[in-house]
């Protein structure tokens, strides 16, 4: 990216001269972010993806997205939504679409970090958003169809470290996404604004002060399914280390901060198949399809999908079990 365009949003939005040159955030694996220093302050600008932004619907979702955005602003959550200029949130400048952000001082956690106090407030924020909205009507899902073996002889031709790596994860992935369309009518019938990323990465902490950021994923979907998501991510899944005692909390948190528990723990796990939905997507990155800027990054997030998955499948018994005791619990209260 030429580093021109920064200087183009800070003339083109009023933010007077860049005082030191922009900073590349970490954190995002599918948009970019920068810090921009400026003579009115300090912001976040997040450049989306032309690919993302090319989609038919993708102008329809943000600006869906951004109507509940206000909602969320009208609770006073802890969140950090994106500034108004000339009366919109999304700006574009020639082909590039961004969202620019007050500059909020504070970073995420990363391995080791989450304390029973994270988790009990993010637990506490996601019941929050999760009763802003509730409507009786379907879960908007579709059944998964990739086809495994397809990716499977590209990898055999164009990469073949990758295709090593996982070809013998073909059985499985075959088999959660079988048991994901399985359990698909299953679903408890309610929709929830719900976040739809609200992992570590998306959550920045300065000592207790926090704020939720990548709020442009918001939609309708299943507050079960993101519960479920959501607390073994803070409960350590995401590093592969689950810790009963936090998704206890987070769980114990979201009840008491008046959020609805699931009847049947083992239905959501069953159907849970955001992360073979994100290997599909970053595979197709590792094959080049993405744009030859996104290869490596889809090969390392590849490489780490598949071992969340198989960790995710390794403790469905462990966790169903725990929470469904927890509920149980909770219900005696």
């Amino acid at each position: 990216m030429a580093p021109t365009i920064f200087q183009t949003i800070c003339e083109e939005l009023g933010l007077g001269n860049l005082l030191s040159p922009p900073a590349e955030l970490t954190g995002g694996f599918l948009h970019r972010m920068y810090s921009l220093f400026t003579e009115k302050g300090r912001y976040a600008v997040k450049l989306l993806n032309p690919e993302i932004m090319e989609r038919e619907d993708a102008l329809e979702n943000y600006s869906a997205a951004e109507e509940l955005e206000a909602l969320l602003e009208q609770e006073s959550l802890p969140i950090l939504p994106a500034l108004s200029f000339h009366g919109k949130k999304l700006q574009k400048l020639s082909d590039q679409y961004f969202y620019l952000f007050p500059w909020f001082e504070g970073s995420a956690l990363g391995t080791g970090e989450i304390r029973t106090f994270h988790c009990e407030e993010i637990g506490k924020t996601l019941a929050r958003i999760h009763g802003i909205s509730r409507k009786a009507q379907p879960v908007p899902k579709e059944p998964g169809t990739v086809d495994w073996d397809s990716y499977l002889t590209r990898l055999e031709r164009e990469n073949r470290e990758l295709f090593l790596e996982t070809k013998p994860y073909r059985a499985l992935l075959y088999r959660l996404q079988e048991q994901g369309n399985a359990t698909l009518p299953l679903l408890p019938r309610e929709t929830a604004v719900c976040h739809n990323d609200l992992d570590p990465k998306n959550v920045l902490w300065n000592g207790e002060a926090y704020r939720v950021i990548d709020l442009e994923c918001l939609s309708y979907d299943s507050p079960y399914l993101e519960l479920y998501e959501t607390a073994l991510n803070w409960a350590g899944c995401d590093f592969l280390q689950l810790q009963p005692e936090l998704l206890t909390a987070f769980v114990s948190s979201y009840s008491a901060a008046g959020g609805i528990l699931s009847e049947d723990w083992a239905v959501l796990h069953n159907y849970n198949t955001v992360r073979l939905d994100w290997l599909s997507y970053n595979l197709e990155r590792a094959l080049g399809t993405r744009g030859p800027g996104e290869q490596k990054l889809g090969i390392d997030l590849a490489k780490n999908t598949l071992l969340r998955i198989a960790y995710y499948d390794k403790i469905r018994d462990q966790t169903v079990k725990l929470l469904t005791e927890l509920c149980k619990k909770e219900r005696r209260k």
